[in-house]
């Protein structure tokens, strides 16, 4: 790690973002996945193109 620094420096900068990548898309998977849990009805809504179809 002494001897080279700007490689140690790029892999762990490299890491670094590979690891918030992987946590940011994590995230807005499981976002868009409980869209429609805090719904009282929400196995009676779909949605199509943008438009709310309630059952």
């Amino acid at each position: 790690m002494n001897r080279n620094k700007g490689y140690t420096f790029l892999n762990v900068a490299g890491l670094a973002i590979g690891i918030a990548a992987c946590l940011i898309i994590s995230f807005y998977i499981r976002n868009e996945l409980s869209y429609d849990d805090n719904s009282a009805i929400h196995q009676q809504n779909y949605w199509q193109k943008g438009i709310n179809y309630s059952f």
